[in-house]
């Protein structure tokens, strides 16, 4: 059975040019047997967090017209017409306190190497660039909990996963940055005047060429012997015993959780109170993101072994910091793309001016947008270590901060 289809991903943007509603629009045949079953066409409405309030609008002028969204999505859709039973599909980890360490990580390890599969076609299929991200996120936790089960895996195959995860994110690293920068396009032309746009819109194909060439490229990676091989030998891995038989690995889940999140939380308040000390550099900046970004995680793996509404507040407050911190990153990634594209001009081509007035726009944007985001840290990080939350962290994690 195969599928022939028209997909389109549509984003409703409210007046500041911020997505509040994701439309997934799907006309659709099952082609089986040289016979071709049509499915009725499809409207998805996707809430963007925080948005509820637009996705109850966008509902209202559906029902208006006498239209029905689709609760399903695409493969849903398709799944339920081949006759086949749709399987559920969650990142939410649910631990038992009574668990080992190796069981712990046995089970979160799986659960990410089956978002890792699950996702697969959908990039291979360039369907919608979501599933690159949920790739991602679950190739990042994977790396992110090796890196804290030095003492509890066998060193030889931790050592060569470790390196072969973290190959898997550098060769996706292009795409997902691409995918970035084109979701900014129309908000980034309207930052300049109208004379100023044409360089952008040439700017922008060539992103989305870009775009094709490193779309191709990890669609091969992912069709290539070597990682079906790799894959194949990561799920044998942890389906064996060799996660669960050195000592540390037998012991209680629950003290390991309070130890590794109390050290990565000392190590997030330590550079926050660096970066409050002065204005900081990118450097400081982008470590500051990934030691968010690993408790973060670590937060994430344990929290059903703590009470879900402090462990809920905490990840919020850490949630409010991330988000400052990655919109800072992701300007610098564009800051330093537009950089070296204006080294590269050759000021005798046409409209050469044109193209560097309208890249030295965007860089102005882009610096007067980092100055304020410095200054949004400050005080996200003052509610994140202020005292309130301070014992909140020494009542879950046992240890004074």
């Amino acid at each position: 059975m195969s599928e022939e289809y028209i997909f389109q991903t549509i984003y409703l943007l409210n007046e500041d040019d911020k997505k509040v509603v994701k439309l997934f629009l799907q006309n659709s045949s099952l082609v089986s047997n040289q016979k071709r079953t049509p499915l009725n066409p499809s409207l998805q409405v996707n809430v963007i967090r925080g948005y509820q309030a637009e996705q109850k609008r966008v509902h209202e002028i559906i029902e208006k017209f006498s239209l029905k969204s689709d609760s399903f999505s695409h493969f849903q859709r398709i799944i339920y017409h081949s006759g086949n039973k749709p399987e559920k599909y969650s990142s939410k980890i649910n631990l038992q306190e009574s668990l080992t360490v190796g069981e712990a990580l046995q089970q979160i390890l799986l659960q990410f190497a089956e978002v890792i599969k699950r996702n697969e076609a959908g990039i291979r299929n360039d369907i919608d660039i979501e599933f690159l991200h949920d790739f991602r996120v679950a190739v990042r936790r994977t790396r992110s909990l090796l890196g804290q089960s030095k003492s509890i895996l066998p060193p030889r195959e931790l050592s060569l996963f470790r390196t072969k995860f973290a190959d898997l994110q550098k060769a996706t690293n292009e795409l997902r940055d691409l995918d970035v920068y084109l979701l900014k396009e129309k908000s980034y032309k309207k930052i300049l005047p109208n004379f100023l746009k044409k360089p952008l819109d040439l700017l922008f194909e060539e992103i989305h060429g870009l775009r094709i060439q490193e779309q191709n490229q990890v669609k091969q990676m992912l069709n290539s012997n070597d990682y079906k091989l790799f894959i194949k030998d990561w799920l044998k891995f942890l389906k064996s015993k060799q996660i669960l038989l050195k000592p540390q690995a037998k012991t209680p889940v629950l003290p390991y959780a309070k130890k590794v999140i109390s050290k990565r939380l000392q190590n997030v308040l330590l550079k926050m109170n660096d970066i409050d000390a002065g204005n900081p550099e990118d450097p400081l900046i982008h470590a500051m993101r990934i030691e968010c970004k690993k408790l973060r995680y670590l937060l994430e793996f344990f929290s059903s072994l703590f009470p879900v509404q402090e462990i809920k507040k905490v990840v919020e407050q850490l949630k409010i910091v991330q988000d400052l911190l990655g919109t800072y990153n992701d300007l610098s990634v564009q800051s330093l793309d537009l950089e070296q594209r204006l080294t590269r001009l050759n000021f005798v081509q046409k409209d050469s001016k044109k193209t560097a007035a309208a890249y030295g726009g965007l860089l102005t944007y882009f610096n007067q947008e980092r100055h304020m985001l410095k200054k949004q840290f400050k005080s996200a990080f003052q509610v994140f270590k202020n005292s309130h939350q301070l014992e909140i962290y020494q009542r879950l994690f046992d240890r004074k901060f």
